[in-house]
């Protein structure tokens, strides 16, 4: 048989319309036809295997639904309209052919028995195994290329392998090989794609110094591009979601990793240009927990969060916006609230040589409960200086030269006590079926607090806390609790409130008091508590 003869009834076997069109009737050697060897024997093959097909395949089961399933799907469709089928697709149109045709039930025929059979009828097809094992075989003629594959995958509902213990010892399935210049092409394209939505991006000019409220998930959700963030989803595995308006559905632990890696991406498009809400708050998270600017130069250069100077920047610009807006209320407080402020000394233990001339600092914060939008109030924003240092603004302290003892004024004359002990019956109660159920459950059962915790119908509100201005001063000294008590009342004051509670220490708390009890306008409008601990303590000791 000549190459000629070969070539073409290798061709009409294919089906092959598009060489076909080219050379019937054609004399290859006037053509001056030039092939390589092993592309020849890979398509002259069918010629041989169609002759054995034809010689051993003799009476088959099912063959006049197979007959009529090989012209109508495999010939009209797959070969000579290039589509593109699950293989259990076709198991189940070959049995409906079945049941049409010759009125039998085909439910013991599987996969691996039409696969075999498709093979010797037509050896052109290709049965490809993709990665997810959940899925069965791909089937396409041979005659497409990979990128033809992937463009026209086919995504169907409710198909899912047919799995059976001999697909186990199948012929392995041919996968893509090196990549044809379609699939470089359309790879080169993808990544234009994805590089202009990610230049193409519009951010948004952040204020100077950034806060938390603009370096949380919900930033880092809208800076990142959907194309962008789905291909990463795509890629791993996360999702099979054919959407790009929106992000696809995945879980919130791969969420988190999978906006981290964008934040990354599109810091390297933009040239660290622009802000990234993971770059600047993962950096100053590392410099407030081990304040090692080696470890922040490793990260940074590893591509994972801002330079040590950009950090130290942020962290200086947020120092000065907090002094220049220490003279009004802090964002977070609610005006009109009930408001609790808490004293406390703050101390730096330098190591000096006489022991002296360490930072004795006192810090407070406000606590509030319920609601609060500090977005009504927010900072005024600075101009971006590359400044990495301040100086230390001048603390101003009240003298207090002291005034006549003066002890809290008599209660508490002619008071009835009353017992009372049914109300402990209801919390003894509690307290009984908490270590019974602690005995017979163990650790499935919360501490005492949980499981009381989980009893109330009515849980409060959590409390939100605010920081104050720092006073650079030891809380022991009268001319400094002076001075904290009167910022108190300026808070109160700005705050609306009539009465403020101040919660202090032991150390502090009796010098306060004495303070306060010198002062009408002090015993009028603040409530001096010490703290639980402290009670206790005091309490234990007598």
């Amino acid at each position: 048989m000549s190459d000629h003869y070969s070539w073409v009834l290798a061709e009409e076997v294919r089906k092959d319309e598009k060489l076909l069109l080219h050379i019937r009737g054609q004399d290859l050697v006037a053509l001056e036809a030039k092939y390589h060897k092993t592309c020849y024997q890979q398509y002259v093959r069918v010629i041989s295997s169609k002759a054995r097909e034809d010689e051993t395949v003799g009476q088959r089961q099912y063959q006049k639904a197979y007959d009529i399933f090989c012209h109508d799907i495999i010939e009209e469709r797959i070969v000579k309209n290039a589509e593109i089928f699950r293989l259990t697709k076709l198991l189940h149109i070959f049995k409906d052919y079945v049941r049409k045709f010759e009125s039998l039930e085909v439910a013991s025929y599987r996969t691996y028995s039409l696969q075999q059979r498709l093979r010797k009828t037509y050896p052109q097809l290709v049965f490809l195994r993709p990665a997810r094992k959940n899925l069965s075989c791909l089937v396409f003629s041979d005659n497409l290329t990979a990128a033809d594959v992937v463009e026209d995958l086919p995504i169907e509902e409710g198909d899912s392998s047919e799995t059976s213990a001999s697909d186990a010892g199948d012929d392995p399935i041919p996968s893509v090989k090196n990549p044809s210049p379609t699939s470089v092409r359309d790879l080169y394209m993808s990544a234009q794609n994805l590089k202009a939505a990610v230049n193409q991006r519009n951010f948004e000019p952040m204020e100077w110094p950034p806060t938390a409220a603009a370096l949380n998930l919900a930033s880092a959700e809208h800076i990142v591009p959907s194309k962008l963030y789905n291909f990463l989803a795509w890629v791993i595995g996360a999702s099979e979601e054919p959407v790009i308006d929106s992000k696809v559905k995945v879980d919130d632990s791969v969420h988190h990793k999978l906006l981290s890696v964008s934040q990354d991406i599109m810091q390297l498009a933009v040239k660290g240009k622009k802000l990234m809400p993971k770059y600047l708050s993962l950096g100053m998270a590392v410099r407030h927990m081990t304040g090692s600017a080696q470890l922040i130069g490793l990260l940074n250069g590893l591509g994972h969060c801002s330079s040590h100077s950009t950090v130290i920047e942020h962290d200086t610009a947020l120092a000065q916006q907090n002094l220049n807006s220490s003279d009004a209320l802090p964002a977070t407080i609610v005006p009109g609230e009930f408001l609790t402020l808490v004293w406390d000394n703050i101390d730096f233990g330098e190591e000096t040589l006489t022991g002296k001339g360490t930072t004795h600092s006192t810090n407070g914060i406000a606590i509030q409960r319920g609601r609060h939008d500090p977005s009504q109030r927010q900072k005024v924003p600075l101009v971006r200086r590359k400044q990495r240092s301040m100086e230390v603004p001048p603390c101003s302290i009240l003298p207090y030269f002291g005034a006549k003892k003066h002890g809290p004024e008599p209660f508490g004359v002619q008071i009835e006590l009353v017992e009372n002990v049914d109300i402990q019956k209801g919390a003894r109660l509690i307290d009984f079926s908490f270590h019974l159920l602690k005995a017979e459950y163990g650790d499935s059962i919360p501490t005492w607090t949980g499981y009381n915790i989980m009893l109330c119908p009515e849980v409060p509100e959590v409390s939100h806390v605010t920081y104050l201005p720092v006073i650079n001063a030891s809380p022991t000294e009268y001319d400094t609790l002076y001075t904290v008590l009167k910022e108190s009342l300026v808070i109160a004051d700005k705050s609306s409130v009539k009465t403020v509670v101040v919660l202090m220490d032991e150390a502090t708390y009796a010098k306060a008091q004495q303070i306060r009890w010198s002062s009408e306008v002090f015993r009028n409008r603040v409530v001096m508590r010490l703290g639980e601990f402290h009670v206790s303590m005091a309490y234990l000791a007598c």
